[in-house]
């Protein structure tokens, strides 16, 4: 049987073009090696006609007329080698795809499943974070703990539990100071609480006493209003005289800020807040500077620590406690936590500057005012009801002790504050 021609080779060539199993490139390359004689022999003029025939078939796209059948097999061996060359590249390139596709694809579920992962990492901190909190509220059994959970987690996990505690440390509270401010102040913010009996009966129970009191006053008192007048003004003139006469000036050399001085016991005191500009981690009230003449700056605790110019620190927690024992605290007293005493806190503020009628006697010319704090993320709260001032003793990572004078109660609280928080400095001498 007589063997195939090169013009059905090169007609099998141009019908693997045709139907696009080869490329431009590849049919080219191939109709070549087709056409091409042994290195040593020049065309003759019968193939230059059939090469001048093939590239018309190329560029007609018509089947090509070639009848010549010089070298045939040499050609017919060449196109199955290369064919089979092409196939393997096909295989190869088929390959390459799939695995670039596939690498592909584990490259976005990796990136997905991280961000997943990531995200539940966020959560799952942040769940400990507000539990961790929580379990200070407990632990502190304070108000102001419960004010900062209910502003952070508006929508928390423990929003309804730290809602009860805080009642039930308001009630505390308002049985320690045991005034009738501190418990119309209970009614007034749990108007349906679980106590509000309760300190109706014990308000009218202050009243009741107050009016006996003003009776037996009217009808067994042997003094007469002018002598116990003169008497009240002899003991107020005596401890002014012990203030003036224990009272000092000192001037920052940082920015010339004059501050008053009061020595109480063997320990020096400002008799103001600080209001030096420490830049990071201390503000304005509001962020308003006509605030600071009265009431000072606000400062982290971290910045607290290194605010007092030079001569003067931070107090430690042993150092405020120091000054509470001097003006009435007993040791335990001191060293308990949250109110302590009875009338020192009064002793300690202002005569005025207090909301609701909250002043107090300022007996040591400590001159404490209210000049509220600052929440972490910014908000300002409180000033004219409350001071917060820092000590230099960490109680835990995230926390320091300080002092709070509350509008409503004449006792001292020993708080324990997040470090972010902004409250007022007061500096002792070395």
């Amino acid at each position: 049987m007589k063997e195939e021609s090169i013009s059905t080779k090169l007609q099998e060539l141009f019908d693997l073009y045709k139907s696009a199993a080869l490329e431009k490139q590849e049919y080219d390359l191939l109709k070549a090696e087709l056409l091409n004689k042994s290195e040593n022999s020049l065309p003759t003029q019968t193939e230059t006609k059939k090469r001048h025939e093939i590239d018309e078939v190329n560029s007609d796209k018509e089947k090509p007329k070639i009848q010549d059948e010089t070298n045939e097999p040499k050609y017919t061996e060449k196109l199955a080698e290369v064919q089979t060359i092409y196939k393997t590249y096909k295989r190869k390139r088929n390959r390459n795809r799939i695995i670039l596709i596939a690498s592909a694809f584990a490259i976005i579920v990796f990136v997905v499943l991280s961000i997943f992962v990531d995200k539940n990492s966020e959560k799952k901190l942040a769940l400990e974070k507000e539990k961790t909190a929580y379990e200070l509220i407990k632990q502190k059994q304070l108000v102001s703990p419960c004010m900062e959970y209910l502003h952070d987690y508006p929508n928390g996990l423990y929003v309804a539990e730290v809602k009860a505690l805080q009642e039930d440390f308001q009630w505390k509270e308002a049985k320690t100071s045991n005034t009738v401010n501190s418990y119309e102040k209970y009614i007034s913010l749990y108007p349906n609480g679980r106590y509000v009996e309760e300190a109706n009966d014990a308000k009218s129970v202050i009243i009741d006493k107050i009016e006996r009191k003003k009776q037996d006053l009217n009808t067994t008192s042997n003094k007469s209003n002018a002598v116990i007048e003169k008497e009240t003004n002899i003991l107020a003139n005596e401890k002014r005289d012990q203030i003036a006469k224990n009272q000092g000036f000192f001037t920052d050399n940082r920015d010339n800020i004059t501050y008053k001085t009061i020595k109480i016991g063997n320990q020096i005191w400002m008799a103001e807040n600080l209001a030096y500009n420490a830049g990071d981690g201390c503000w304005a009230y509001e962020n308003n500077e006509s605030n600071v003449k009265t009431y000072g700056r606000l400062y982290t605790w971290e910045t607290a620590k290194v605010a007092c110019p030079s001569g003067w620190h931070l107090p430690t927690d042993e150092e405020w406690k120091q000054l509470e024992m001097l003006i009435g605290l007993s040791q335990s007293e001191a060293d308990d936590f949250s109110w302590r005493g009875t009338s020192e806190g009064a002793k300690l503020k202002t005569t005025s500057g207090w909301k609701n009628n909250g002043n107090g006697s300022d007996e040591y010319g400590f001159s404490a005012l209210p000049s509220g704090f600052r929440f972490p993320n910014g908000d300002f709260i409180n000033i004219g009801y409350n001071g917060y001032w820092w000590s230099a003793t960490e109680n835990y990572s995230e926390s320091a002790w300080a002092r709070n004078l509350l509008v409503d109660t004449p006792t001292i609280v020993r708080d324990d504050c997040g470090k972010g928080r902004g409250c007022s400095v007061r500096c002792v001498k070395d």
